[in-house]
């Protein structure tokens, strides 16, 4: 990605292999990155620290992440917000994501993903930002 703005992300993840990867290439990126597994522990992250992007799974333990997007969106109302979700039991990917999207989410991605798709999903939210969409 050719961006020069450097973000700050948080990737929220309970899949540890799924969240080092993600996070893999936003470094690779050039973005600082931070890892949690839990939207718990994201939320508590956010609190000490400035972030642009959240990338947030949606089915995990505790209290999950359509719960987490709607903390965070009302506590941190300027920060950008992507949702992904593979589903789960009998509520599909789509459903969890319409849901995302209706508490805050500003982007989805059902997984799997192409990395590409995750970068052509953060692009568009940065020119969104900027006014350019």
């Amino acid at each position: 990605m050719s961006d020069t703005l450097s973000l700050n992300v948080l990737v929220i993840d309970d899949e540890e292999s799924h969240a080092s990867l993600v996070s893999r290439v936003f470094r690779k990126n050039g973005f600082d990155v931070a890892v949690s597994h839990s939207a718990e522990d994201g939320i508590a992250k956010l609190e000490g620290r400035d972030f642009d992007l959240v990338v947030t799974d949606i089915f995990m333990k505790g209290i999950g992440g359509i719960a987490g997007i709607d903390r965070i969106r009302a506590s941190h109302p300027d920060v950008m917000i992507i949702a992904m979700s593979a589903g789960y039991s009998d509520m599909s990917a789509q459903e969890a994501l319409t849901k995302a999207q209706e508490v805050g989410a500003d982007a989805v991605l059902p997984k799997p993903f192409a990395i590409a798709g995750l970068m052509v999903a953060v692009s568009g939210l940065l020119d969104n930002r900027r006014g350019g969409g």
